[in-house]
């Protein structure tokens, strides 16, 4: 017996929390709270959350990121070893990686856009347990070092439908100011 994986689409994803946003919103605003919070969520890790985006909301909601992918993940991974999170984003799987490899791991996480990897970092802060065995790099990883790195990426996946956003994927460019470029071999 396997365990049936469902793969959804981004823009799938943000229109369903875009659907389970509304009442959880309106809940907030009734009762006066604010829709940017500190939480605890799943193996105890703690959060600051902006519930008007995509990935925060599906960590307010579920307790994790991408559970799915998590778990596919572990599965290859033990305390101890390096694990690479390349486009880590706010850390929505760095930090659970962290938990697995544990203090004697290490894990690795590149973001090369100022949004998420200010929003890594502050996650990375409030969790101080897992500082040691957590590198965050504001790099944007390249196919040859003299590649010509993007001025933006999309980093930033809003439910509000009103903000400029791509298409197909529903994503939101943030600019890449801050980041260095390089290659893997070369870091």
């Amino acid at each position: 017996h396997r365990d049936r994986i469902v793969i959804i689409k981004t823009k799938h994803k943000i229109a369903i929390a875009r659907v389970l946003q509304t009442p959880i919103n309106m809940l907030r605003k009734l009762l006066h709270l604010p829709m940017k919070l500190e939480v605890r969520r799943a193996g105890g890790l703690k959060w600051r959350l902006d519930l008007n985006q995509g990935i925060d909301f599906a960590i307010y909601v579920t307790g994790r990121f991408e559970p799915f992918t998590l778990r596919a993940i572990a599965d290859f991974i033990d305390q101890g070893d390096v694990v690479l999170d390349i486009g880590a984003n706010v850390g929505a799987l760095t930090l659970p990686l962290a938990q697995i490899v544990g203090k004697t791991g290490k894990v690795i996480a590149f973001e090369p856009t100022k949004y998420a990897y200010t929003k890594l970092v502050d996650n990375l802060s409030l969790n101080p347990d897992y500082l040691d065995c957590v590198s965050a790099e504001q790099i944007m990883l390249v196919g040859a070092d003299n590649a010509i790195p993007k001025a933006e990426l999309y980093s930033s996946w809003p439910l509000d439908p009103s903000e400029q956003q791509h298409d197909k994927h529903r994503g939101k460019l943030e600019s890449t100011e801050g980041s260095s470029a390089c290659t893997l071999d070369t870091y």
